[in-house]
């Protein structure tokens, strides 16, 4: 079994910092927030055991439920995701593998840790059977980050996440919060998606941080009066947007813009206020930074016809545009309860094994140069010696079995006819030296794919050994006389759960992976090396 959840994260049109408390519980506070398709999805996934895998935003943790969590602030990187964990740690009958993952490039202003907390509690509920409401996970959220992690944050970034669309969200005391969806025709939707340009100013900070800066002034009358400008404006600008008066709205945008630096001046900086000015000249009537400020993501309201202007002058500064729909769906989450995963494999014509055991070859860093997450012949090169090593191997009758991840499937950088194609290729060039493979096994599957159509925690991706095993049954190999020849900790780990004999090659990763230390049974400079060690020693 395996759930996936995912979390949309938010474009703050307008209001934004008056949700924050003290404001939000004294004066009530107004935002109109836009949740937008750039995605913290979530893949967990029970065990057996006790133990528990973490894998957040390109980090690994590894702990176990018969033992405290870190404290907070001993891992700040993973604070949240333990807040969480302790929340509901009295429930958790086993352990589980938890795989958070980010769809955009840079979260900074995009309520990104509220849609991540979001996306986890969803998990959660859905294998617990905890039957939380929308309202109630989010509202958990924030939470976790407000009254567990002392952070200060509005609602708004948990409850976008949570509902998605485009909604008016009101603020007031004792946590009291209501979210009203504003109902758009679609015409109206892609129109205001056209008007919004989203871009990246670079840089990163924590929003909590920021967010001090903001409390702190919510005792001076000028900040003050500024945030109270701020609600305000959220009544016209809804006005305007129902009424499609789109030059009316960027009016509004600047005159914010001009108010939310008033209530927290740390908001801005001067490239900001300096990207702000560029945006107006090429064209945008109004903008602003993104959440907290400081750095991160700005959007500008600009005519569709002048953003090629304004886009190639933003560039120029060294600024990414990021592309994005809108999301109307919110939290989603699904729950598989049985997977089949289909795996081609490749089989030379009227190949026979003629010994009852095999040497199985890792392509990427093995066979071919190193390239990251390769999917394209131009990248596709062979390591010097590579070609004469399979030779060697084939003179010898001992089979040659490749296997490789294929994530790049997975992540949506190509489909599976790619992957073939290069697998081709790489066959009729050895064929063109009289070399040759005699199977190619590979998994395009990945925990946390962003096509969904290749989640999986397949026991054929590597470190898993799925593949050699799959391999020993179809051509009754003898695993326990056989080779595994890899340039990473996972060709090693995999071999040794087989009791393979493992040899790690210098080129490539040479063995180099931080999450997947192995210690090989032997080490060779390339795969002519490896092949003539074998030969030797077989």
């Amino acid at each position: 079994m395996k759930i996936i959840s995912q979390a949309p994260t938010r474009i703050g049109l307008i209001g934004g910092g008056t949700d924050v408390d003290p404001f939000a519980s004294q004066y009530g506070g107004e935002v109109i927030s836009l949740a937008i398709s750039l995605y913290h999805r979530v893949t967990l996934v029970p065990r057996e055991d006790r133990n528990i895998f973490i894998e957040n935003l390109g980090e690994v943790r590894q702990l176990s439920l018969d033992k405290p969590f870190p404290g907070y602030g001993e891992d700040k990187k993973f604070d949240l995701v333990y807040a969480i964990l302790n929340n509901f740690k009295k429930h958790l009958p086993t352990g589980f593998n938890l795989y958070d993952r980010f769809e955009g490039n840079h979260s900074a202003g995009l309520g990104s840790s509220g849609a991540a907390a979001v996306a986890i509690i969803g998990a959660f509920n859905q294998w617990l059977a905890l039957n939380l409401t929308k309202k109630e996970i989010a509202l958990l959220a924030w939470e976790m980050e407000t009254k567990e992690l002392k952070w200060i944050s509005g609602k708004q970034d948990q409850l976008a996440a949570v509902f998605g669309g485009v909604n008016l969200m009101t603020f007031g005391k004792n946590n009291n919060f209501s979210v009203k969806g504003i109902n758009l025709n679609a015409q109206v939707k892609l129109e205001l998606n056209r008007w919004l340009v989203l871009c990246f100013t670079g840089g990163s900070r924590h929003s909590s941080e920021m967010q001090k800066q903001l409390k702190k002034g919510m005792s001076e009358k000028n900040k003050i009066k500024a945030l109270l400008d701020l609600k305000s404006a959220t009544a016209e600008f809804h006005r305007f947007l129902l009424q499609k008066k789109w030059l009316k709205l960027g009016g509004i945008l600047n005159k914010s813009w001009q108010n939310k630096k008033r209530s927290n001046p740390a908001a801005t900086n001067n490239r900001l206020d300096s990207l702000y000015d560029l945006a107006r000249q090429q064209g945008a009537l109004g903008g602003k930074v993104m959440g907290a400020g400081g750095e991160g993501h700005m959007f500008f309201f600009c005519p569709p016809e002048k953003q090629k202007q304004l886009i190639s002058a933003l560039e120029a500064e060294g600024v990414q545009i990021i592309n994005f729909n809108l999301d109307e769906v919110g939290l989603q989450v699904t729950k598989i309860e049985h997977e089949n995963n289909f795996h081609p494999v490749l089989i030379r014509e009227k190949f026979t094994p003629k010994k009852n055991w095999a040497v199985f070859l890792d392509r990427d860093g093995v066979i071919n140069k190193e390239t990251h997450l390769l999917y394209q012949l131009k990248d596709f090169e062979f390591i010097p010696g590579s070609i004469q090593a399979i030779k060697l191997l084939n003179m010898a009758d001992i089979p040659v079995i490749v296997y490789h991840n294929a994530s790049v499937v997975a992540r949506g950088l190509c489909d599976e006819d790619q992957v073939q194609k290069l697998h081709r290729y790489m066959l009729e060039k050895l064929g063109e030296k009289s070399a040759y493979i005699d199977a190619l096994f590979y998994c395009p599957h990945h925990p946390t794919a962003f096509n969904p159509d290749y989640i999986s925690q397949c026991s054929w991706r590597k470190p898993d050994s799925g593949m050699i095993v799959r391999a020993s049954e179809m051509f009754n190999l003898d695993l326990n006389k056989s080779y595994v020849v890899g340039d990473n900790g996972r060709d090693i780990l995999m071999g040794k759960k087989e009791n393979v004999f493992t040899i790690l090659v210098k080129t490539g990763h040479a063995g180099k992976d931080p999450l997947y230390p192995g210690h090989p049974d032997e080490t060779c400079q390339d795969l002519l090396a490896a092949v003539k060690f074998i030969l030797k020693h077989k």
